[in-house]
């Protein structure tokens, strides 16, 4: 607490006692230097800059390190409570994690502009970062992957958690389906398919699971919880993909290869083929998704083709609608928590979008609401948690998003290798699993987006209503974006940039 260290425009760090006399200047930036801190045990001088750069300064002045992993100008530096990290964010709309040597550790991204400012939790357990997008999000920096399973010797294609959230179930392209519990202990093999395993999913209850072969396989088997065979039903004439029971139990729907879906209903102990969902009306290729809505009563489909198609369970079609240029890889409804019949539904697609809509369950209108943009590959998967609260999404990117139902996202996943292709949110909405081509399952703790949400949903609501002094501020907003605006030749550029936080 003896030296005070400041930083300008003259691009130099500058060292004073406290009685004001100049001990040291350190010159290394090019450009403005905009943020200087001290590490807790005072060994360490660290300023970030303009030139999109952070240096390390020992006491003596000289440069330990010289960090360029930036990619716009480094607005603020903050040391964690021990002393061990040191946070940075940056034009770049990141926040980044570094030890003391100054070797990056972790990137956070998610924010939508600038990231102006972040600090660290007491328990040094979570990062709060603000930025010019008007957001303030919380990062965990406790392990965000909580389990990984490395078991499966091809791509896994479908991964899903039981109702009761104590298992899961993988279908793979090892020709194999697996039972895990939330540790990743193997638990069971389910592998009496003769190709590629497309996907896996269990009953409502929990009793039952059902998987889908390959073009060399094309039979939909039921097996009981314990892993044995019950059915091999037969009926898809190419591969089959997104298996699952209806809400109620009472019926199994298929996609397929064919340019058909199957509804398989049960009779007695046994599900039998009921319907088929294509011809003349139905979709003119590949069906990749198939989703039936929270009260059993209809059943979408998303195909190659581009189109959504909403049935009846005995095949009459209702409606036909163009939603996305390119193919759509899965539809999927959000769990029925409304009074009011109204459900979400989400489609994912080749064009690197999600679009979510809004579907009345009582006439069967279908209305878009909202397009999720930021994967910069196709999305392969879709899928919301409980109420519809959260949206996660996984691409060929190799990441998982996860967003607000406004569309905001919270956060970007990274630790696959490849393409993720299926996700899943437990029944307590605070892990999240994937699946990917990397062969490679991962459960994620998402304790620290929740809070995000909880805290994005605070903000909305508490600038519901404006207050005297909201209006002032708004006022004199209002003021100076129109002075700005109409004196370009005689405001510095540096005040332009209020326009960016006015707007």
């Amino acid at each position: 607490g003896e030296i005070i260290a400041t930083s300008g425009e003259d691009r130099i760090v500058k060292l004073w006692d406290l009685e004001g006399n100049l001990l040291k200047e350190l010159r290394g930036h090019e450009h403005r230097v905009r943020t200087v801190v001290f590490s807790p045990d005072g060994q360490l001088i660290v300023s970030g800059s303009d030139d999109c750069t952070m240096i390390f300064w020992n006491q003596n002045g000289d440069i330990i390190k010289k960090v360029t992993d930036f990619d716009g100008h480094v607005n603020c530096l903050r040391f964690s409570r021990s002393g061990s990290i040191l946070g940075a964010v940056s034009d770049d709309r990141t926040a980044k994690l570094f030890d003391l040597q100054g070797n990056l550790l972790k990137t956070f991204k998610g924010h939508q502009s600038r990231v102006k400012s972040l600090s660290f939790s007491l328990d040094d357990k979570t990062l709060a970062t603000a930025s010019w997008d008007k957001t303030i999000r919380l990062w965990s920096l406790e392990q965000q992957i909580h389990t990984v399973i490395k078991h499966h010797t091809d791509r896994v294609l479908d991964v899903n958690f039981s109702p009761d959230g104590q298992r899961l179930v993988t279908g793979s392209w090892d020709m194999s389906a697996c039972v895990w519990d939330l540790n990743g202990k193997y638990l069971q093999t389910l592998d009496e398919h003769i190709d590629k395993v497309n996907g896996a999913n269990f009953s409502p209850d929990g009793e039952l699971i059902v998987t889908v072969g390959s073009t060399n396989d094309r039979t939909v088997k039921v097996w009981s919880s314990d892993g044995c065979l019950k059915q091999s039903l037969q009926g898809h004439e190419d591969y089959i993909r997104d298996p699952s029971f209806s809400p109620d139990g009472k019926f199994i729907v298929t996609a397929g290869g064919d340019k058909t879906v199957r509804v398989w209903t049960l009779n007695g102990d046994e599900y039998i083929e009921y319907a088929t969902l294509g011809g003349e009306n139905g979709h003119t290729s590949e069906v990749r998704g198939v989703s039936v809505s929270p009260d059993s009563k209809w059943i979408f489909s998303g195909g190659k083709d581009g189109y959504i198609k909403l049935w009846t369970q005995d095949g009459t079609l209702v409606n036909s609608l163009k939603a996305h240029e390119q193919e759509i890889w899965n539809v999927v409804f959000s769990p029925d928590c409304e009074a009011d019949d109204q459900v979400l539904m989400g489609t994912a697609s080749e064009d690197r979008t999600v679009k979510i809509w809004k579907f009345d369950q009582k006439s069967g209108t279908l209305k878009p609401i909202l397009v999720l943009e930021g994967h910069t590959d196709r999305v392969s998967d879709v899928v919301f948690s409980h109420c519809g609260k959260l949206i996660a999404t996984g691409g060929a990117d190799k990441t998982v998003r996860l967003w607000t139902r406004k569309g905001i996202l919270l956060s970007t996943l990274e630790g696959h290798t490849d393409r993720v292709m299926a996700v899943d949110f437990h029944k307590n909405g605070e892990l999240l699993v994937s699946a990917g081509v990397d062969d490679v399952v991962i459960i994620w703790n998402i304790k620290a987006q929740i809070e995000m949400m909880k805290l994005e949903e605070k903000n909305t609501n508490d600038t519901k209503e404006l207050s005297e002094l909201d209006k002032l501020t708004q006022r004199g907003g209002e003021w100076a974006r129109d002075f700005i605006e109409n004196n370009q030749q005689e405001v510095r550029d540096e005040d332009k940039d209020l326009l960016n936080i006015i707007q």
